[in-house]
């Protein structure tokens, strides 16, 4: 058989072809990933993210979202929609870019200011905005599972945010308050407490109770238990308390602006039973019925709780 000869030009050509063929694909790919589209692709990115409620998207963006914020952003009440890049210019290892959006029913634009570094551009400033919020109860509002405190601004990403008042266990209340980038929203909460939290503080007073009568070697303090023992005995050596009716909850209403309000607990009824040696140094019993046992002391939110502290 004999051998077939490709002539040096066929090979030659070919070679050459390979070489043409390899300089366009890298000028496509440089075309492609020139400054000015990557800066575009940052943005359309980011501001994708933004009206879809994605903050992992925003993160992978390179953007760096606390977990509070994110938490936030989960939750927002409506997104922005419709953004538009109208313009966009590039200087160097920095660029602008002007976005309209659609956000509350109105129309809205930003400037988003972007650096390249490291081979990726992403956006430093145009694209946060704050939250501040009041509230007449509590120290913290929440948003989802963001808990914020009060009268502090507190970076979030631009959508309609609804503020409940915390803990939304025990209080009700709530406002909206929209923020745009680079500028504050506000949200003024008006907390009413709920039953769940008289039946809280109800709960929280009749442990306590319990613990008062598990006492046996004295009386407990703070425990409301006033009965006259010394005059029946020379010394105490054992106690016991019967509780016949737990004392009832009452809660003061919380002033406006106040992070504590006063409880009283009253109208139980207990007998307390005491034993020890008399003045005549006899071993005796005697046993106290009180019918109006009280406790009092105060309530707060903190948080996302409901403190109860006893006087």
């Amino acid at each position: 058989m004999t051998a077939v000869r490709r002539p040096r030009k066929v090979l030659l050509v070919l070679a050459v072809s390979l070489i043409v063929m390899g300089v366009v694909a890298i000028t496509l790919l440089w075309l492609f990933r020139s400054p000015q589209a990557t800066a575009r692709t940052t943005v359309d990115e980011v501001f994708h993210g933004l009206a879809t409620g994605d903050s992992d998207a925003i993160s992978a963006a390179g953007i760096r979202v606390p977990d509070a914020a994110a938490q936030a952003f989960a939750a927002a009440e409506a997104y922005l929609s419709e953004p538009t890049i109208t313009q966009l210019v590039k200087h160097d290892n920095s660029a602008t870019a002007d976005v309209t959006f659609q956000l509350d029913g109105a129309t809205h634009t930003t400037t988003v200011q972007l650096t390249h570094a490291d081979g990726a551009w992403s956006i430093t400033e145009g694209l946060w905005g704050t939250l501040t919020a009041t509230s007449t109860q509590g120290t913290h509002v929440a948003v989802g599972d963001a808990l914020m405190t009060l009268d502090e601004q507190h970076p979030v990403l631009p959508a309609v945010y609804t503020v409940v008042a915390a803990p939304s266990s025990f209080l009700g209340g709530s406002a909206t308050a929209t923020v745009l980038p680079d500028a504050g929203g506000e949200a003024a909460v008006t907390a009413q407490l709920h039953e769940s939290g008289r039946a809280f503080v109800q709960e929280a007073i009749e442990d306590y109770a319990r613990d008062c009568a598990a006492v046996t070697t004295a009386l407990a303090e703070r425990c409301g238990l006033t009965v006259p023992w010394a005059a029946d005995l020379a010394t105490l050596e054992s106690v016991s308390v019967d509780i016949e009716r737990m004392p009832r909850v009452e809660l003061a209403e919380m002033k406006p602006g106040a992070d504590t309000a006063d409880f009283s607990a009253a109208d139980g009824v207990v007998i307390v039973t005491v034993s020890g040696k008399t003045t005549a140094g006899s071993d005796e019993e005697f046993s106290y019925r009180s019918p109006q046992w009280m406790l009092t002391g105060t309530y707060s939110f903190e948080g996302d709780e409901l403190i109860v502290r006893v006087r």
